[in-house]
């Protein structure tokens, strides 16, 4: 016959033993070294970030030909009208540029990112006579402009950029219009989100001055209409391409006499998102072309 401690030893053998009370309140603080190796690694990966897309000269250029006029093209790099379409969306126009108050220098002080900014801008032309007639032609112009980001107290520049818009006239008449990053100081993110921001504009101007609207006297409304808010017009150029390839199913399936009720109310309520939009001359220029 077994003893009784023998049998209590097989029991204690087959019941799994619980981790002592102190452990499970307080668990085991993380291995030092791996959160060490995991710190190291990010700075070293920032540090990598920030030498390749940190501070930089030339940091961007982004060039397209236009056909139009270049006093209109000077015109429009020289007021407020590229700045709406700089600034993407109508507020952050309100909010950037008409909040800003000029000093005696003529240099903007506004809401920076984050901070305070200061904004300086300065213009340059040159011209000549193309014809012999004494008529005198813009043959270039520059916008040289700088964003100066400081601390809200003090001045401690947080990140520093210089830009230039403008053309140059070429012998066939046409102006290669440039957006050139000239420099760049301050962190990575900045950078990166400013060279998005940079292609972006870049394809948004080269869209505004090649439509129809642009320089035509009897289109000023429409013009203004579509450079206050250019992702707007972008959407509505979607949406007719869309209505445009809806009508083309909808020819296919009458033509083989099939039922085309469901592309039909499809192609109405298009017509009803494209209505709300409204009008849109660049889109109607590019159709023409």
């Amino acid at each position: 016959m077994m003893s009784l401690s023998f049998q209590f030893r097989r029991i204690l053998a087959v019941v799994p033993r619980a981790r002592p009370f102190c452990s499970r309140i307080c668990p085991p603080a993380p291995d030092l070294k791996s959160k060490i190796l995991k710190l190291g690694g990010t700075g070293l990966a920032c540090a990598g970030l920030q030498y390749y897309f940190g501070s930089e000269d030339d940091f961007y250029d982004h060039r397209f030909v236009s056909s139009k006029k270049p006093e209109d093209l000077a015109d429009f790099y020289g007021s407020e009208d590229f700045m709406e379409i700089f600034c993407v969306l109508p507020f952050m126009m309100k909010f950037m540029i008409r909040s800003g108050t000029f000093d005696e220098e003529g240099v903007v002080h506004t809401f920076g990112f984050p901070g305070k900014m200061e904004v300086s801008m300065a213009f340059e032309d040159k011209e000549a006579d193309i014809n012999g007639d004494g008529t005198m032609t813009t043959t270039w112009f520059n916008k040289h402009e700088r964003f100066h980001d400081l601390t809200p107290f003090g001045r401690i520049t947080l990140w520093d950029m210089t830009q230039n818009f403008g053309f140059h006239r070429l012998e066939n008449g046409t102006c290669e219009v440039y957006h050139h990053g000239e420099s760049f100081y301050g962190p990575f993110p900045i950078r990166i989100l400013f060279q998005v921001h940079a292609k972006y504009v870049a394809w948004a101007t080269e869209r505004f001055v090649n439509c129809g609207a642009f320089g035509d006297e009897d289109k000023v409304d429409e013009a203004a209409v579509q450079r206050a808010d250019m992702p707007l017009h972008v959407f509505k150029e979607f949406l007719e391409g869309l209505h445009h390839d809806v009508q083309q199913a909808l020819e296919h399936q009458r033509a083989k006499s099939k039922p085309t009720a469901h592309i039909e109310a499809t192609l109405k309520q298009l017509k009803q998102e494209i209505v709300k939009v409204g009008p849109d001359s660049c889109q109607i220029a590019v159709h023409k072309n």
